[in-house]
């Protein structure tokens, strides 16, 4: 006990510091925060978030306006942000085309790393390829939906690697943190986020999601721990180009996530 005692304290000093934790002190902090943690180094962890929270930019909102493929011709965008939908069936040439008729008049989010690799596969082509066609075409964003789970490393290296070739072409991504993952997944993931963004800059912002119900706690604890972790990306939202989780939780809780590091609603 005093020896885990002595070692929470030691992480608890790096975080007072603003110091970076490595993977296996956060993985071992936010497992005892379930456990032994007293409410005076819980408060000594969220002080650490809500520090570094001033350190970015304030709040914002991501307006995007959201496009079914099919509608293009019609649409004259009123957001800077246009998403399009996209079918499973549409064809590259289909893709490209429908990006390029709205690249002129707003920046255009679509796609996911996975649909990426569809293409892809579909057209027999390179990633590479593909990747150059669509920032051709005037992708400005990709969404970086993660379709993986937390221990299947070949589908999440595959993840990365669509995002740095886009990144070459000037094609930027949001990043997922899915909140389902459990504590040591979470950190392992934002560590991995980090160190690639540290490398490529490929990251607009970390977006965090979870489907169905989830407790106000666990959004609290994602959200400082994502803060804390991610010292490279400035904005950790709850909007992302193709979805909002804003409206899943109350206002108590939403500016509780303010604080603690969510900037982009």
């Amino acid at each position: 006990m005093t020896k885990e005692k002595v070692s929470i304290e030691q992480v608890l000093e790096k975080l007072d510091k603003g110091e970076r934790l490595g993977i296996n002190e956060m993985i071992f902090f936010v497992q005892q925060a379930k456990k032994i943690l007293s409410k005076n180094e819980l408060d000594r962890f969220f002080d650490a978030a809500k520090k570094q929270t001033r350190k970015n930019p304030p709040l914002q909102t991501l307006s995007v306006e959201h496009i079914d493929s099919g509608m293009i011709s019609a649409i004259e965008p009123k957001a800077p942000v246009v998403f399009v939908k996209f079918n499973e069936a549409s064809t590259l040439h289909e893709v490209c085309t429908a990006i390029q008729m709205l690249g002129a008049k707003a920046d255009v989010a679509a796609l996911t790393p996975k649909s990426v690799l569809r293409l892809a596969t579909e057209e027999k082509l390179k990633v590479m390829k593909v990747a150059q066609q669509l920032a051709e075409a005037g992708l400005s964003f990709i969404e970086g939906k993660l379709e993986a789970k937390a221990n299947d490393t070949l589908a999440i290296d595959e993840h990365f690697s669509v995002v740095m070739m886009l990144k070459k072409f000037g094609v930027k991504a949001s990043a997922w943190l899915p909140l389902s993952f459990d504590d040591e997944e979470k950190v392992r993931h934002l560590a991995r986020l980090r160190e690639f963004h540290d490398r490529t800059q490929a990251f607009t912002f970390v977006f965090l999601y979870w489907e169905g119900k989830i407790s106000s706690k666990e959004v609290l604890m994602s959200t400082a721990l994502t803060r804390l972790m991610l010292d490279n990306l400035k904005t950790i939202a709850l909007t992302t180009y193709s979805l909002s989780q804003v409206q899943l939780l109350t206002a108590e809780v939403q500016q509780a996530c303010i604080e603690l590091g969510v900037n982009q609603i």
